[in-house]
């Protein structure tokens, strides 16, 4: 199957999921209002206390690390990693809680330059990196959270080993092309619920970026998915939305 019958068959599989007849994990439920409330509430809550950890740990290494055995040191240094990632866990929870509840207006943006000094940003400090930003067509729609899409598609790309990068659309369907480590197949629908990471590498991230992209894209009467010959094969991931 080429890159055009690809396209093709994500959107018509984002037909069927808009006429509620797809039961897969990239479907995004219903309203679920009183479920972002606690979630907001709780995670808002939380954030105080992870903080006031992260805080006693860093002061316990400070000042009491040269008490400590070799033991004691990996202890501490995993409490206070834990406690920080737990802490970039409660702020992922955040934004998602907040995707319902903070509207952004809709403009018309330049899409290609967007990507472009993300790539600047995100590349800067890798060697023997090659991305390619070919020109796209504008975007509409909320462009603080469609530009945090790309950010976390282009980022994935360069953690997951991606030395090739390709950005670009093709009729209407965006794409972030790498040559990484690749997708099991059966993790492909996995990797789009909350908390879900490869497990073949070390990473920074709580593995909530996919998720977070899932509801932006539902958000605009779209969808993402993505395509991978498997395991050392890179990985495409496409997004559409509404025009």
């Amino acid at each position: 199957m080429n890159d055009k019958e690809k396209i093709a068959a994500g959107k018509k599989k984002t037909k069927y999921v808009e006429e509620g007849n797809e039961t897969n994990n990239t479907a995004v439920p219903g309203n679920w209002k009183l479920l972002e409330e606690i979630v907001y509430i709780i995670s808002h809550d939380l954030q105080v206390p992870l903080i006031s950890m992260e805080g006693y740990t860093t002061e316990l290494e400070e000042k009491y690390k040269e008490l400590l055995d070799e033991d004691g040191i990996y202890c501490l240094e995993r409490l206070k990693a834990n406690t920080r990632r737990m802490y970039l866990l409660v702020l992922s929870l955040l934004d998602l809680s907040r995707l319902n509840t903070r509207k952004y207006p809709h403009e018309s943006f330049d899409a290609t330059a967007i990507v472009r000094e993300i790539v600047r940003e995100l590349s800067a400090d890798k060697d023997g990196i090659n991305v390619e930003v070919e020109e796209m067509p504008r975007m509409r729609g909320d462009k603080q959270r469609l530009t945090g899409v790309f950010r976390q598609l282009v980022s994935n790309a360069l953690m997951y080993g991606g030395k090739n990068i390709t950005i670009g659309c093709r009729d209407g369907t965006w794409f972030v092309k790498d040559d990484g480590i690749g997708i099991p197949p059966n993790q492909l629908e996995n990797i789009f619920k909350g908390g879900s990471r490869l497990k073949r590498v070390e990473v920074e991230g709580v593995g909530m970026g996919l998720t977070f992209c899932k509801y932006v894209l539902h958000q605009h009467g779209g969808r993402i998915w993505a395509e991978s010959e498997g395991e050392n094969k890179g990985a495409v991931f496409y997004f559409n939305i509404d025009p």
